[in-house]
């Protein structure tokens, strides 16, 4: 029968450390982005892509509704901000 050597106890302590380290800065992490308030409006955009994908009876040409809608975000600011 193996024993486990003082080694591999160690070893094996510090393995599961880092990894609930890894799992708590992870979750930290998460925290702080989804607390993002321009995140919000992120999502707003893509959800109405989504319901545009889903329920719009004609196919669309996502690159030219993003570049309209990057377009009348920028003239909306003044007349020396634009998309280069």
């Amino acid at each position: 029968m193996n024993q486990a050597t003082p080694l591999d106890r160690k070893s094996l302590l510090l393995t599961v450390l880092l990894i609930i380290l890894l799992v708590l800065l992870a979750g930290s992490l998460a925290t702080w982005v989804f607390s993002d308030p321009n995140l919000e409006q992120s999502l707003t955009l893509m959800r109405a892509a989504h319901v545009i994908n889903a329920f719009y009876p004609v196919q669309v040409d996502w690159d030219d509704l993003a570049s309209a809608a990057r377009r009348e975000m920028f003239d909306r600011l003044d007349r020396y901000s634009n998309w280069v």
